[in-house]
């Protein structure tokens, strides 16, 4: 949590910064659903530079996404395990520019924290993977989690074209890496033939959210 608080500060001191993009950012969580900006806008690249080859920025996004995948469950659930929810992400990253003409170059990575709201476990993609599992033949699942904050990292490439001296438009990719501590949870009422109707607790305090995936952003750079 100290770390979490630390990068907002830090990402709160900026918005006095310059320079900032305003962009559409699409996110393709790894084996999830499709997330799109809530906004539709994001707040990218809002910082520091120092001369022509160095920035330290920072990103505020809020996503609607679909669906992403967790692990830790002691079988494997190949289908998301959260969804839709919306998820509040926020990175800072240290960036190396390439400047050439009227194109900029570059190169970012850093730490990013996240948040998830309104989360709903899909039980059943839940329920699936109990039984392929060969855990049960029929099962029915009601869930909790502990919806903590998550954290990771990210790496990224940027181009922009500069229609004016401080106006550009711009795209770029980046590749992002977090886990949250889910806490999953819950009761289940089951039927398999050898013991006919159970019921019953689990619960996998060790399952993840993975939060892994590719960002694609489409926007526009303001250096004034």
């Amino acid at each position: 949590m100290k770390k979490v608080i630390g990068l907002l500060a830090m990402m709160t001191l900026m918005f006095n910064a310059k320079p900032v993009g305003v962009s559409m950012s699409y996110y393709f969580p790894t084996g999830g659903y499709f997330a799109s900006p809530v906004a539709p806008l994001a707040i990218k690249d809002l910082g520091l530079k120092f001369g022509k080859y160095v920035q330290l920025s920072g990103s505020f996004v809020l996503y609607n996404i679909g669906g992403m995948r967790g692990d830790g469950f002691g079988f494997h659930v190949p289908k998301p395990i959260l969804g839709s929810f919306l998820s509040f992400n926020t990175s800072a990253n240290l960036a190396i520019l390439f400047p050439y003409g009227n194109f900029e170059w570059k190169a970012y990575g850093g730490p990013m924290a996240f948040k998830n709201f309104s989360t709903k476990v899909l039980e059943s993609n839940l329920e699936s993977a109990m039984i392929d599992a060969g855990m049960y033949e029929t099962v029915n699942t009601r869930s909790n989690i502990t919806n903590k904050w998550g954290s990771g990292f990210q790496v990224g490439g940027k181009i922009t074209y500069f229609l004016k001296k401080d106006l550009g438009i711009s795209i770029s990719g980046t590749y992002v890496k977090g886990r949250s501590d889910l806490g999953l949870s819950g009761s289940y009422d089951a039927y398999d033939a050898a013991n006919g109707k159970t019921s019953g607790e689990y619960n996998y305090s060790n399952s993840q959210l993975i939060y892994d995936g590719l960002e694609f952003s489409l926007g526009v750079t303001i250096t004034k």
